[in-house]
């Protein structure tokens, strides 16, 4: 229920279907112990109920019901034998009343009850009683098959636009679980862009490639702005969209398109991916996957396309895509990223194998190059005849090539690449032209038999881990003669006579490999057979998900053989710096960060003096690890998964390439600080390859530890930290004057400078940082609210979601009314006149209890923990605001993944699954900041450092700029998006920065409004006429907006006139709205005591329109609701069903304006847009009343 925090026994909202794949691991015992042949059985069943979803889709004028996938989890085939909601019926009898029906049969437990539930309170519930001999017969093995219908009666009332609500089966345990969900039929207004909500890249792409193959067939999965886009670039487009009102609105803007072609669409209920099997394989070009279950409909695509075509899909970055996008790892792949959207796309190999006979060598008798196919086993193996391997050629900046002379149709999986991050791959290994071939291979040293090819070896010890280890899989020393690497020498090295480091030789040791079976390439040779496997994992993309086996497998041995060596006893807490190395890219001031942590009980690991074996078995011991930058965490390459949480300490502005191998292997994984504040000094000194990285705000890094249980780092001092890190910047200095005693001495001012400048333009903010935590504690939410209360001096309290009331009961506020669902504590304890307490959800109170109260100054928000109703209560709290309110909202920070979802059921198990302490459930609250940011403008947030907690006050925003422009986008926002936005969105702020920047703000509207003052008083004696005798003034006391003080004003012997003096109505846009007209007020109209009256109609034509803004001076002054009945103008709009409420009429009240006062007026569409009407100018003036 709205504010109740209890957990209840039915299943949230919170997109159940899609979450469900969470529990995979979970869920996959249960499936163990079910009978194979019942299982598919059941599944057989559900594939016919899915069918007959898809040939009937279910809806009326009124509302749309879906039936949920049978087939999208293993826990229905536990729980089910079957289901399906049939039909729905409108009541001929009462309009406002529909009827549904259908049949659900449960398995091991009988199904007893249907119930209809709006978030977590329950509708509607009725009995499964209805006889239902046609499913009777489809299940003779069944029990109790006979009454298993059901037909529910409800009212339509109670459905509101944009909302679900869910349709669950409750069996005789008590168990509930979703079969499907009820939305109304227009709750979609149609909004589409010019062009598709793609990257920019992937938009430009189609557009060649659909110009190149203008009669290309397309299918795309999600209707919307890129069905009319796509239907002028091709004229084979087929389109698939599951929601009613949707379709029907594109398919009528694409016929009143100019230079449309015309375009298959095809509406079916979900899940809709089946219809792929009504095309035939290979028959399509481009398939652009964007709507509704993506993951389904991606697979089943892949055997749809021609060799070449492409699979494109949108918002590719969600976790739950990742298991199909690794189906296709043999495809050309292309990724690309443009703010928070992710589009990737896949070509289709031309061919997937390729076998070239000898009969086709052109080369000498003894030569042959050509034989090459792929192994049957899992097609990871390629096999190369007569193949030759180049030792790694060194180029610059920071780049080679060499390794296997690949042919040139060798699908990129076995090739050596390096994904880059938001560009394409980009490949290291070479091509061989053959001529040079015949040349080379004469002249190379023949090895014969069959041999492995591990990769290429470098000396830097995180690239040799990262791309010279995970191709050993494939390796067994009873089948293969040996293993062959590509060494790359060190610099100004000669490595003819080469040995591997010692590290990997430790390494190799690990993976049991014979040193003896090694041959190390440092001059061109020829193989007679080389097997080229497919890398487990690769630089910038980490482990594959097939690689995890064998990487689980290897963890195991590990664990057996450091038994001797791991520290078992207590909490181990590793770090893994940077600054003993000499010469190397630490960032500055670590040796004081790593003195404060050693302090806390953390080990300072110095992997140099220690086996790669004992390195692995620290990591295996410790649950917090945090490392500065660097090549040390690689030793995470042999392990599949750490139960530890891992901090990184950057050193570069994008250090993007260590996320793919850390997070999937670690309990939490964070960014310390924020990377973009990473100077790295020496930049432009090209020479100088080695740089000196600074941070120019280690406050933040500090911070991040502490709020995510790291480290307390209490003894943090800045000025000692800031003196560590100008001693490393002076010796990096030192050593650049070493090595470069040919550079001219002011490059190195050039250094110095550069960091002197940084330092002394932050230098009173650092101070600020460094103290604020010693100046300010406030541990307890109750702290933190009364010192807000003390800042707006706030007499009137609102607490949404009060719990057991320990925050409520201690703010120091005068009159409080506390909001929830369900108290946890004896309430009349505590009540008085002034402390209401009202035992309702958060949206009764705003329905039926908020008008009875005054506005509120402070207002708390810490109900039901789910974007949806923190959003919605938010919203409906800003008509109890007046300009010096502030907000507090609770849980924007989660912790962890658990800890962000939407469901406190999925929190709990996610924490049982991976062993987290049970604790904070904080839901995904977070979403809740990212749309006021995005919608609300007017307001400026901030978030507290100690706590989730974010504070939000009257101030505009500078230069505001929305970062998504959509709620449903931002609804689909993930706990990733979260950590990325930490840096930015999420900001922790020092307490006393918060409240300076709130005192500041109302100072400002405090100033204003005192200067308004001044002009009303001027304004009084200017228009009074000296002839006319004024009665004595009675004063009236009126609050001053930062005191309890009195000022004289008017008393009701004077009359203020308000004269309109000119009114500018525009002509309507009619793109945007069907007509308004403005009834009042009327051209020389005069209006008495100091008011406007205003009122009106407005049609909206795509969105309906849904508020009036009042503007003066740039401010909204006022937002008007547009609600009102006019029944004459739904005569003349009767289609649109808003014209009935396209009323509205307020009065506008011109205190503190200025003697001529221009007020523009706009309209709110549904969709964000505005529409401007026109404008008001109003002459104020004062006369008196005769007595």
């Amino acid at each position: 229920m709205n504010g109740n925090k209890e957990q209840k026994q039915h299943i949230s909202l919170s997109q159940v279907k899609e979450k469900l794949h969470n529990y995979q691991s979970e869920l996959e015992q249960i499936k163990s112990k079910l009978d194979s042949k019942s299982i598919s059985k059941s599944r057989q069943t559900f594939q016919e109920v899915e069918e007959n979803v898809i040939n009937s889709f279910v809806q009326s004028s009124t509302i749309v019901v879906e039936n949920y996938d049978a087939d999208s989890h293993p826990i229905y085939d536990e729980l089910f034998w079957g289901y399906k909601i049939e039909d729905i019926q409108e009541n001929t009898n009462d309009k406002n009343t529909i009827n549904i029906s259908g049949w659900v049969l449960g398995k091991k437990s009988p199904v007893v009850a249907i119930e209809i539930v709006e978030l977590s309170s329950i509708l509607k519930k009725i009995s499964v009683n209805q006889l239902r001999p046609d499913i009777a017969k489809r299940y003779p093995e069944a029990p109790q098959v006979k009454e298993i219908g059901f037909s529910i009666d409800f009212p339509v009332k109670k459905l509101r636009p944009k909302f679900n609500w869910l349709i669950q089966a409750v069996f005789t345990d008590e168990t509930r679980m979703p079969i499907g969900c009820m939305r109304t039929n227009n709750t979609k207004s149609l909004n589409i862009k010019a062009t598709p909500l793609l990257t920019k890249e992937a938009i430009k792409f189609l557009e060649n490639f659909l110009k190149q193959k203008p009669d290309a067939k397309v299918l795309e999965f999600g209707s919307g702005g890129s069905t009319i886009w796509l239907s002028k670039l091709t004229k084979n487009l087929t389109s698939i969209e599951h929601d009613g009102m949707w379709f029907n609105q594109v398919k009528d803007r694409i016929q009143k398109q100019k230079n449309c072609h015309p375009v298959e669409m095809k509406l079916l209920a979900r899940p809709y991916h089946t219809i792929c099997e009504k095309f035939p394989a290979e028959s399509l070009d481009l398939i652009i996957v964007d709507g509704r279950d993506r993951v389904k409909c991606f697979e089943a695509s892949i055997k749809l396309l021609k060799p070449g075509g492409i699979l494109m899909l949108d918002d590719a970055q969600r976790e739950r895509y990742q298991q199909a996008q690794d189906l296709l790892k043999d495809w050309q792949f292309t990724k690309t990223v443009s703010n928070t959207r992710h589009t990737y796309w896949w070509e289709k190999p031309l061919q997937e194998a390729i076998y070239l006979g000898k009969n086709q060598s052109t080369f000498e008798e003894n030569v042959v190059i050509a034989d090459v196919s792929i192994a049957k086993e899992e097609n990871r193996l390629f096999q190369i005849q007569n193949a030759i391997v180049k030792p790694i050629l060194r180029l610059e900046p920071r780049n080679w090539v060499g390794g296997v002379v690949f042919p040139k149709d060798m699908p990129g999986i076995f090739r050596h690449r390096r994904p880059k991050i938001q560009k394409d791959m980009k490949y290291q290994d070479v091509f061989i032209q053959v001529d040079d071939y015949i040349n080379n291979f004469n002249n190379c040293k023949f090895y014969p038999g069959t041999y492995i090819y591990g990769g290429s070896i470098s000396p830097h010890f995180g690239h040799a881990l990262t791309e010279g280890i995970h191709r050993l899989w494939a390796f067994n020393t009873n089948i293969h003669d040996g293993i062959v690497f590509a060494v790359l020498p060190r610099r100004n090295t000669n490595d003819t006579n080469y040995t591997p480091p010692q590290w990997f030789v430790q390494a190799l040791e690990i993976l049991e490999i014979p040193l003896t079976k090694c041959i190390w390439v440092t001059n061109d040779c020829a193989f007679e057979n080389l097997i080229v496997p497919e890398p487990g994992s690769e630089f910038t993309l980490g482990p594959k998900n097939w690689y995890r086996s064998y990487l689980e497998k290897l963890q195991q041995k590990i664990f057996d053989a450091t038994h001797h060596l791991r520290k078992e006893k207590g909490e181990i807490k590793l770090f893994l710096g940077r600054n003993h190395i000499p010469l190397s890219e630490h960032i500055g001031g670590e040796k004081y960060w790593e003195s404060l942590l050693v302090d806390e009980g953390y080990i300072s690991l110095k992997p140099e003096n220690y086996s790669m074996l004992e390195q692995v078995a620290y990591l295996m011991s410790a649950k917090k690890i945090i490392f500065s930058e660097g090549s040390a965490i690689y030793s995470l390459e042999f392990l599949n998964y750490l139960d530890a949480d891992i901090a990184c300490i950057a050193r570069r502005p994008n250090n993007q390439f260590y996320y793919p191998h850390i997070y999937s292997k670690c309990r939490n994984y964070i960014v310390a600080g924020n990377a973009e504040n990473i100077l790295r000094l020496g930049s432009g000194i090209k020479k100088i390859i080695i740089k000196k990285p600074i941070n120019k705000n280690p406050y933040e890094v500090v911070e991040s530890l502490r709020n995510h249980n790291f480290a307390l780092v209490k003894d943090w001092d800045e000025e000692k930290f800031l003196a560590q890190e100008k001693s490393d910047v002076l010796t990096y200095i030192e050593n650049v004057k070493t090595q470069f005693k040919n550079l001219k001495s002011a490059r190195y001012l050039e250094i110095l400078e550069e960091y002197l400048e940084v330092r002394k333009n932050q230098k009173k903010e650092s101070s600020n940082l460094k103290n604020y935590n010693q100046n300010m504690v406030l541990k307890r939410r109750s702290d933190r609210l009364n010192k807000l209360a003390t800042i707006n001096q706030s007499s009137n309290y609102l607490e949404i979601g009060v719990a057991k009331g320990v925050t409520f009961n201690a703010i120091n506020i005068k009159n409080k009314v506390a909001v929830d669902p369900k108290f946890q504590f004896k309430t009349k304890e505590y009540a008085t006149e002034n402390i209401v307490f009202l035992e309702v959800t958060s949206d009764e109170f705003f329905k039926n209890h908020a008008k009875g109260f005054e506005s509120f100054d402070l207002i708390y928000i810490d109900g039901l923990h789910t974007f949806e109703q923190t959003f919605r209560d938010f919203c409906a709290s800003v008509s109890l605001a007046h300009a010096k309110t502030i907000w507090l909202i609770d849980d924007t920070c989660p912790g962890s993944y658990a800890q962000a979802q939407p469901s406190l059921q999925n929190c709990v198990k996610l924490k049982r699954i991976s062993q987290e302490k049970p604790g904070a459930w904080m839901g995904d609250v977070f979403k809740v900041v990212a749309a006021i940011h995005d919608f609300f403008p007017q307001f400026s947030f901030a978030t507290f450092p100690d706590h989730g907690q974010t504070v939000v006050w009257n101030q505009w925003r500078k230069d505001f700029q929305p970062k998504w422009n959509s709620l449903e986008t931002i609804s689909r926002l993930e706990y990733l998006d979260f950590v990325e936005l930490q840096g930015t969105l999420f900001k922790r702020e020092p307490y006393e920065q918060i409240f300076e920047s709130i005192k500041s703000a109302y100072q400002s509207k405090l100033s204003q409004v005192k200067t308004s003052l001044e002009k009303y008083q001027s304004l009084q004696q200017e228009t009074t006429s000296e002839n006319i005798k004024s009665t004595p003034n009675k004063p009236i006391s009126i609050k001053s907006p930062d005191s309890s003080s009195t000022n004289t004003l008017p008393d009701r012997s004077e009359n203020m006139l308000v004269k309109i003096s000119s009114l500018k109505i525009l002509k309507p846009d009619t793109n945007l709205l069907h007509g308004y007209y403005l009834d009042r007020p009327k051209q020389g109209e005069i209006f008495n005591q100091n008011t406007i009256k205003l009122a009106g109609w407005v049609v909206g034509k795509n969105s309906p329109a849904v508020a009036i803004e009042i503007i003066s001076n740039g401010q909204v002054i006022k937002t008007v609701p547009i609600n009102q009945q006019r029944s004459g103008v739904a005569k003349v709009y009767p289609q649109i069903p808003q014209a009935k409420t396209s009323g509205f009429a307020t009065e506008i009240e011109l205190m503190g304006l200025p003697k001529e006062s221009e007020l523009t007026l706009q309209v709110i569409l549904k969709d964000k847009s505005l529409v401007p009407l026109g404008s008001i100018k109003g002459l104020r003036v004062i006369t008196h009343s005769k007595e």
